[in-house]
């Protein structure tokens, strides 16, 4: 509606390309899915080890901030309309 991208804009195509194995397409779709996505499942599948079947219960609000943060500043970095950050837009 406003012509931004939004930090998941390109995340479903993305994911499409990762399905099939198109990894420098899903990269040109959506970099944050491609490589934030692994680091959420890591972070995931740890706080599952070390807490135990409760764990999403006990995110705590430092990782909830953090993660916000991320996904703020990626989103006004792809809106940036100049090189290298037009790489971050879906293209």
């Amino acid at each position: 509606m406003t012509g931004w991208h939004c930090p998941g804009c390109g995340a479903t195509r993305a994911a499409h390309g990762l399905v099939h194995g198109d990894v420098p397409r899903a990269l040109a779709k959506n970099p944050l899915l491609v490589g934030g996505g692994p680091v959420l499942v890591g972070y995931c599948i740890w706080k599952r080890r070390t807490v135990g079947p409760g764990w999403a219960t006990t995110i705590s609000a430092k990782a909830i901030w953090t993660l916000l943060g991320v996904l703020l500043v990626f989103a006004v970095l792809r809106n940036i309309p100049a090189y290298p950050f037009t790489l971050l837009a879906p293209h």
